[in-house]
């Protein structure tokens, strides 16, 4: 069921920006939604029904998890070269 100029994906933008957000058996829209954003949630409440529901949002998680995790790491080396490489200038002068 599509639910448009819904709340929920606002809701959900607490932690990231969302537009549409797919809640087995709901697909929630801010707005009207267009062809693609409509399907491409479709796909998802497919993907819900095939990993029995639960094992969709178990994997989704893992994998936003992992992904979050790396976008960290990566923050962090670039902090640590930036700080390096100036530490490296005062050093020299």
């Amino acid at each position: 069921m599509i639910i448009k100029n819904s709340r929920i994906p606002k809701l959900a933008s607490i932690v990231i920006d969302v537009y549409a957000i797919t809640l087995w058996p709901f697909v929630f829209i801010r707005d009207h939604g267009d062809e693609v954003t409509i399907n491409h949630e479709k796909i998802h409440l497919r993907q819900q029904v095939e990993l029995l529901i639960l094992g969709f949002y178990l994997l989704y998680g893992f994998f936003w998890l992992k992904r979050y995790i790396s976008i960290e790491i990566k923050q962090e080396h670039i902090m640590r070269t930036h700080l390096n490489v100036k530490l490296t200038q005062m050093m020299k002068t």
